[in-house]
């Protein structure tokens, strides 16, 4: 998917669609990893709201 104006302001259904379109090509072989990286990627960025939460509140 391209970066342009239209995607930036994409649902969050609209990025679900393309996620699910992702999924389905990768290998069921991969799909566990691919599953570790997506709660990695969540994570990380739960982390740093946090970090950002915690600077606005000094």
């Amino acid at each position: 998917m391209t970066l342009t104006r239209a995607a930036i302001m994409a649902t969050p259904s609209d990025y679900l669609q393309e996620l699910q379109k992702e999924i389905e090509q990768v290998p069921d072989e991969y799909l566990d990893l691919l599953l570790r990286i997506v709660r990695a990627f969540r994570e990380g960025v739960t982390l740093l709201s946090d970090k950002e939460d915690a600077r606005v509140d000094d």
